[in-house]
């Protein structure tokens, strides 16, 4: 029945400890306009991306589906205070800087072994031309002791630590142990690169162009805002991707799709998130809640184009840190029956990200056939690409993953529209009503008409897909009788015995409330303006806002006239240009409005 049957490991290798959400902000350096200060710069050799997508290519030849590799590690030995340099203020504060180069690499991922910063300190990483700016990272971040990031674009990380008067730098704890180069996943960072050095620009032979990061799944994919997916917009901002380092595979970290999933002890004031996916997908089978794969993976929300054609910009959310609940044992991935793992995030999801907690269907009767315009629905990230959707009309009862004595473990479905791809795996079948019912667990049947992505390489595009069982894995026994090792004790820990249950908001909540003030002093320390002076009235507006938001900016001169207006949407971290050059020379205000809160700044033409 299934020809090169494959498991969708479809974990693809990418970047990312404790929650990650950052302040916001500008370091000091830059809001003091600081230049030509003299750096450490520690550099790092490139993994060879080309040998081990030659070893990916030869490994499809062979019919056997491994990790689909986006990112690679390179060691590196980063310490605070002795690789950087101080810099100190009249005022008594001190900022310490220090630059990490690894040449052609598109996006650069650190990992922390030691991170632990005092109430006061602030951290940032920024891009080679402050383009990009991660931060402020504070106390907030302090977990375990180990902690990651997303992405920051392009070869080059500048690093700087903001550090208040009086402080006992005894007291900061930073050590970086390796860094992650991305080389795919990471098209989201496309914005901030047409400002990159030339140098860094140039395509490295035997790499893919550091100017198209734009993602590598199939050209037959299909994006998840499509009309495909329009009736489970519900279920799409449930989908999420998981970047796992691999600690016996110093090497790669790899990516699975998820879904946020509901429980019925959840009420607005007790609300726990779990995340379900694929076992398979933490390849090491840690048992331990708190091991460091758990401790370093990074949850993405929002990885996904803002139209069909995927002619938008993709954006995306990030926390860091999970800890496992529960999961089938993953000993030999031939020797798979359910094929589950939970997860529990460690910080709140921020309501303005709009995602939700899907809702379950653990019945184990379906129906077979799905007449249109019903489908079985997935939403997916293959080949750790944005977020994508695939339908069939049909589903077996009588699937399995690798040994058809396990017959009904899975449900079997040949896919009408889009397919699986490594990156898919742990993904959700939806049910006609948007329920989950399983999860993406092995794959099979390539189509050739379907093996290349947009950039002309290599794609392992497949249509036939077997889904771990949700009602399989519900009272799961195969791996002994502990709550670890089966769904109904979390997904039900109220005991009601339901078969199905309802999505909610990831807060709990049904009215959704996407309205959050923002204080002026965040509003403030997020806008730089600069030069400022400006001798030809040209000025650029540096921003970084914790979420996304709308802008708009009144040029005001000194007899309180409006001489200039601009209006902004969906801004987060950008760099605007204004050109006043018509305007004469002066003062003039320059007044920021954001929502509710509104802040002003002097700029100066000089003429």
């Amino acid at each position: 029945m299934k020809e090169t049957l494959m498991m969708l490991l479809l974990t693809a290798c990418i970047s990312t400890a404790s929650a990650q959400i950052s302040k916001g902000g500008f370091p000091l350096s830059q809001k003091l306009q600081m230049e030509g200060d003299s750096l450490f710069i520690h550099n790092y050799p490139l993994p060879d991306w080309g040998q081990k997508q030659a070893t990916k290519a030869a490994t499809n030849e062979r019919g056997v589906l491994g990790p689909e590799i986006v990112g690679m590690f390179t060691a590196a030995e980063i310490s605070f205070p002795e690789s950087g340099i101080f810099t100190y203020l009249a005022d008594g504060q001190a900022i310490w800087k220090t630059q990490i180069r690894i040449d052609g690499a598109p996006a650069i991922g650190l990992y922390y072994d030691d991170f632990l910063l005092p109430k006061g300190v602030s951290y940032y990483i920024s891009n080679a031309t402050g383009s990009h700016q991660l931060g402020a990272y504070t106390s907030t971040n302090n977990g375990s002791g180990v902690f990651a990031h997303e992405p920051i674009q392009g070869a080059v990380a500048n690093l700087e630590m903001n550090i208040p008067a009086g402080m006992n730098i005894e007291d900061i704890h930073l050590h970086i142990n390796r860094a992650l180069v991305y080389f795919s996943s990471v098209s989201y960072l496309n914005k901030y690169k047409d400002d990159m050095p030339p140098a860094t620009r140039i395509p490295i032979t035997g790499q893919p162009d550091t100017l198209a990061l734009e993602g590598y799944s199939s050209s037959c994919q299909i994006n998840a805002i499509c009309p495909l997916g329009a009736g489970n917009s519900i279920q799409r901002k449930a989908t999420v991707q998981l970047i796992i380092p691999y600690d016996s595979f110093f090497a790669q970290v790899g990516g699975c799709s998820a879904t946020l999933i509901n429980n019925t002890a959840n009420t607005t004031g007790n609300c726990q998130p779990y995340i379900l996916t694929a076992t398979h997908c933490e390849k090491q089978n840690h048992n331990n809640p708190n091991a460091l794969p758990f401790e370093q993976m990074l949850v993405r929300f929002n990885f996904e184009n803002e139209d069909c054609a995927g002619s938008t910009r993709a954006t995306v959310n990030t926390l860091s840190g999970v800890q496992l609940k529960a999961r089938a044992a993953y000993p030999d991935p031939n020797v798979i029956m359910g094929d589950f793992m939970l997860l529990s995030l460690k910080e709140t999801i921020p309501n303005d990200w709009d995602a939700y907690l899907s809702g379950w269907n653990r019945a184990d009767s379906l129906p077979l056939q799905l007449n249109t315009p019903q489908h079985y629905t997935s939403f997916h990230h293959p080949a750790g690409d944005t977020k994508k959707v695939m339908a069939s009309h049909a589903i077996d009862p009588n699937g399995y993953s690798f040994d058809p004595d396990f017959a009904g473990t899975h449900w079997e479905t040949n896919i009408d529209s889009g397919g699986v791809e490594t990156g898919s795996s742990g993904s959700s079948l939806l049910d006609k009503d948007g329920y989950v019912i399983g999860i993406a667990s092995v794959a099979y049947d390539p189509k050739p008409a379907c093996n290349t992505n947009p950039n002309g390489e290599p794609a392992l595009f497949m249509t036939g897909a077997a889904w771990s069982k949700l009602s399989y894995a519900w009272d799961y026994d195969m791996d002994g009788p502990d709550n670890f090792r089966k769904l109904q004790p979390w997904l039900d820990p109220a005991n009601t015995g339901v078969v199905t249950l309802d999505p909610v908001q990831s807060n709990c909540e049904t009215t959704p409330t996407h309205i959050e003030t923002v204080g002026k002093s965040e509003l403030a320390n997020a806008l730089l303006v600069y030069p400022n002076p400006s001798s030809t009235g040209h000025f650029t507006i540096n921003m970084n806002f914790k979420t996304y938001r709308d802008l708009q900016i009144e040029i005001i001169d000194i007899s309180g006239t409006r001489v200039a207006g601009y209006t902004f949407k969906r801004l987060k971290q950008e760099n605007i240009s204004l050109n006043l050059g018509h305007l004469p020379g002066g003062i003039y205000m320059a007044r920021f409005r954001s929502q509710f809160e509104s802040v002003s700044k002097k700029i100066i033409i000089l003429k």
